[in-house]
């Protein structure tokens, strides 16, 4: 079995939103389902989505405070001069 590599997307609060939407939807259309596989397969995928979501807000939560760093490193070059 191959190692798994950590993959890294660059996605903007507007994609991120959309893809919301299109996830929201699409367990809209899964709720009525009759098939119990299909059923699974979607509770896998709504697992697969709240993952994502997690992680996207974490990396969005670190870059803003390594904006913050830098900026308050930069801040204080500047008083130093």
């Amino acid at each position: 079995m191959k190692k798994r590599r950590a993959v890294t997307i660059s996605v903007t609060q507007a994609e991120y939103d959309s893809i919301c939407t299109a996830f929201g939807e699409y367990f809209n259309k899964c709720e009525g389902a009759d098939d119990d596989v299909f059923v699974e397969d979607a509770n896998r995928d709504g697992n697969n989505f709240k993952t994502f979501q997690k992680k996207y807000k974490r990396a969005c939560q670190r870059q803003l405070v390594k904006d913050t760093v830098k900026k308050a490193l930069a801040t204080q070059k500047s008083k130093e001069r």
